[in-house]
Order: C-alpha cells, then sequence, then structure tokens
C-alpha cells in the first residue's frame, strides 16, 4: 500500500435543524468515518470539522470528508472548506515564522503579489494564490499538502457563493431616486 500524504483542512456545515444538540452526532460521525476530525460543537445549527485525512489528492480527502460527515450527520449542508482566506498571522502560522517576517516579504514584493480578496484590517489573500507565490519568491516555505488543499477550499468554496448568489430572491422595489436624510439645523 503506497504511502499517502496528510491533508489538513476545516469543514463548516449547517444542520437541518437549528434546534439539534450536535454532540448528538459524534457517534455517528465516528462511525461514518470522520475518526480522523475533530469535531466542533460551538453552536447549534451548525458543526465544525478538522480533519487530518491520508489520500491520494486534496480533492480526494476533502471530497471523502464531507461524504463522511453528510452521512453522519444526515441533511448536512456544507458552508464552506478552509484554508482558503488567510491573513498576514495565518501565513505566519503556516509558514512557521513570524509575522514581521511575513510583513517584510509581502511589502517587499508588494507590485508584483496577487492582489489581497479583501483589503480590510486585516486584509486577507486566497491562499491558492499567495501561497504558491510566497514559495516561488521569498525563502517562505508552505507545505505542498496546503497548497493542494487550498486550492480544493476556493473552488468549492466559488461553487458555494455562486450556488447562494442564483439561490438570491429578487430585490424589491423601491423608488428610483434616492435622496440623502437633510440634516437637522440647530
Amino acid at each position: 500500500m503506497t504511502d499517502h500524504p496528510t491533508y489538513r483542512f476545516d469543514l463548516c456545515f449547517s444542520l437541518p435543524d437549528p434546534a439539534q444538540d450536535p454532540e448528538d452526532l459524534l457517534d455517528p460521525l465516528f462511525e461514518a468515518g470522520c475518526d480522523d476530525a475533530l469535531i466542533g460543537c460551538g453552536r447549534r445549527g451548525s458543526l465544525g470539522a478538522t480533519f487530518s485525512r491520508r489520500a491520494e489528492s486534496a480533492s480526494e480527502a476533502v471530497a471523502t470528508a464531507i461524504r463522511d460527515v453528510q452521512t453522519g450527520a444526515r441533511g448536512a449542508r456544507l458552508e464552506s472548506v478552509d484554508p482558503d482566506l488567510v491573513s498576514v498571522s495565518d501565513i505566519s502560522f503556516m509558514a512557521e515564522c513570524s509575522r514581521q517576517n511575513v510583513r517584510k516579504h509581502l511589502e517587499k514584493n508588494a507590485p508584483d503579489m496577487p492582489s489581497p480578496a479583501h483589503l480590510g484590517n486585516p486584509a486577507l489573500w486566497h491562499l491558492a494564490e499567495i501561497g504558491p507565490w510566497l514559495v516561488a519568491n521569498t525563502p517562505l516555505r508552505i507545505p505542498r499538502e496546503t497548497l493542494e488543499v487550498a486550492r480544493e477550499a476556493m473552488r468549492i468554496n466559488l461553487d458555494l457563493t455562486r450556488h447562494r448568489l442564483e439561490s438570491l430572491p429578487p430585490l424589491p422595489e423601491q423608488e428610483d431616486s434616492w435622496e440623502p436624510p437633510r440634516a437637522a439645523h440647530g
């Protein structure tokens, strides 16, 4: 048997019954094959799972994990896969270096690097874009398996977002013109 790499990733699901206690699903999830996951039951109506799964590929690891969760938690709906969007802190953790070191490399190479997906505080990049760029252009190293999972996470999250967008109801009718509220004079 070939020694397959281990892929680490997080899955977030919404449960069909928001009142259901996720702890009731622990045994069925284990029996469904999620014995390589840490199951999070942080709030009712949702379920998180952090996997360390051996597989031939990242796509196989993620797909089988999704299948196993949905077998153990019937009706669970996938909401997101991570790692996808990452901050400087996330990158520093993955590259096993300081945030200052990551910032130094990002600032030094800013004109050539991928644009952030979110320009807020903190800035967020798709790991599938920034990770390979960092490996190719800086001395920072992020495990190949992490970068493979990041591509799969970005692809799945894009599909989930596309589906949510297509499911949006029509915009409500409203007046065509908008005027700002008038300031009160005192």
